[in-house]
């Protein structure tokens, strides 16, 4: 176990020495130079105080990887994680035209329950000679969308 924790702080000391030697060579503004010592100073001083070997080894991986990043791009700061998988945005909606309700025997009034149908939306979208008629139809929880694309002469 104490040979572990003596190679551990090795390694330690080792990745400490190399973060501070990156930031006096560092090519970029003094403002990214002192970015590194300050942050390189905070994480081992926030890891200070790790004594299982795994943790210990797990964080100097972390620490050897960012720098290895950092210099390979010349970006001292933490990468930007995308969005996990799954998740998504939204997109502007492509349709160009107007949007016309239509009102229908479905369609409830106000005074009545939320959930019962909406009726209908149909929605053109006209580009150059190519017009797309879609139409949505709520059935219960279902939104069913019917389209078609008409062409002119």
């Amino acid at each position: 176990m104490a040979a572990a924790t003596a190679a551990s702080r090795a390694r330690a000391l080792a990745l400490y020495r190399k973060l501070l030697r990156t930031a006096r060579v560092w090519p970029g503004p003094e403002a990214e130079k002192q970015y590194i010592r300050i942050e390189s100073r905070s994480q081992f001083e926030a890891n200070r105080h790790l004594t299982k070997p795994e943790e210990i080894s797990e964080k100097i991986f972390e620490g050897e990887s960012r720098h290895d990043i950092a210099w390979h791009y010349k970006i001292p700061y933490p990468r930007l994680h995308n969005f996990p998988v799954g998740s998504f945005t939204e997109k502007p909606s492509r349709i160009t035209g107007p949007v016309v309700e239509i009102p229908s025997d479905e369609m409830g009034s106000l005074d009545e329950e939320a959930t019962k149908p909406s009726g209908f939306r149909v929605c053109l979208s006209i580009h150059e000679n190519i017009s797309t008629c879609s139409c949505w139809l709520r059935e219960g929880d279902m939104l069913v969308v019917r389209s078609a694309v008409l062409k002119r002469k």
